[in-house]
């Protein structure tokens, strides 16, 4: 959230932070669920249960349209074909294209727009790389790129056993949902047009994890998505401090964004009583990873 933003957000009272989420809700839905999204999402359902012969033949039908529509449609890229000396329609597998450099992510820091497709359709928007390597990456993308990521997350979550529709859960994330100065509940934030319950992973602390015990129970979400460390301050509280009732068991948990380690996932997962789902994400979009339940992360490129 800019700047301006967060400061005005933060002088609004709780009900008007509240509107606020929901708001930003509503747009979120449309921007990440409509469009294509219903049609991307059933294909991949579909596709899951593809052999390996299917599954191969497929990569290699959608090679050979990106390969060429970048040619057709990015300046850049089609100068970096012709100086690598690769015809692009004779592209078959990725073996063709061994001979192509590999692009750095100092590269897409320099290039910017430039590697903006021609033909691109609506609002381009800004994506960062959490900067891993030392400096955040911006990568433009557009409405249709972020709805078919998320048919990849949707389809990941059906194997948690969360369904597609509307259902309550909670998120302890990285929005800074209640201000830094608050000093008494509630910490979190409801966005009603997802059902989602926003927790602040900065006002944990012995004083606090009370309530957010008390409010997980009374909330009884069916999903928790979470940074691993913050469901681990959260559980370690509430192993210490028996006597404060756990919450119910949601269906399933979802963390990314940090490593979960193995001893943070036993904590987890005893003290709420489900089984974790880990996944692996970029802001690229070009890269998702997610256990299923028997607890091998699969990619979906």
């Amino acid at each position: 959230m800019p700047d301006i933003q967060q400061r005005v957000y933060n002088r609004l009272p709780v009900w008007g932070q509240n509107v606020a989420v929901s708001a930003y809700g509503l747009v979120i839905k449309h921007r990440r669920y409509g469009g294509e999204f219903q049609r991307y999402f059933h294909e991949l359902m579909d596709s899951q249960w593809f052999s390996k012969d299917e599954i191969e033949a497929l990569q290699r039908r959608k090679l050979k349209e990106i390969v060429r529509w970048a040619y057709e449609q990015v300046p850049y890229q089609k100068r970096r074909f012709d100086r690598a000396g690769i015809d692009p329609y004779k592209v078959e597998c990725i073996e063709d294209l061994k001979e192509l450099p590999v692009m750095t992510s100092q590269d897409l820091r320099r290039l910017g727009r430039q590697l903006v497709a021609r033909n691109h359709k609506g609002r381009l928007y800004k994506t960062y790389s959490s900067g891993t390597t030392g400096t955040p990456t911006c990568t433009y993308v557009t409405a249709d790129d972020l709805r078919r990521n998320y048919a990849f997350a949707a389809r990941s979550l059906t194997w948690a056993g969360i369904p597609l529709t509307r259902h309550r859960m909670a998120t302890f994330g990285v929005r800074m949902v209640s201000p830094h100065k608050r000093s008494a509940p509630p910490y979190w934030r409801h966005d009603v047009v997802a059902d989602n319950y926003h927790f602040s992973i900065y006002h944990q602390s012995e004083r606090t994890l009370p309530a957010y015990c008390r409010q997980l129970s009374k909330i009884r979400p069916m999903h928790i998505r979470a940074f691993p460390s913050a469901l681990h301050v959260l559980c370690s509280f509430m192993k210490k401090r028996p006597e404060i009732p756990r919450p119910p068991a949601p269906v399933a948990i979802i963390t990314s964004a940090e490593t979960l380690y193995d001893h943070h996932r036993a904590l987890i997962e005893g003290m709420l009583r489900c089984k974790i789902y880990d996944e692996y994400g970029c802001n690229e979009l070009s890269l998702l990873a997610t256990q299923c339940d028997g607890g091998s992360y699969h990619l979906n490129s």
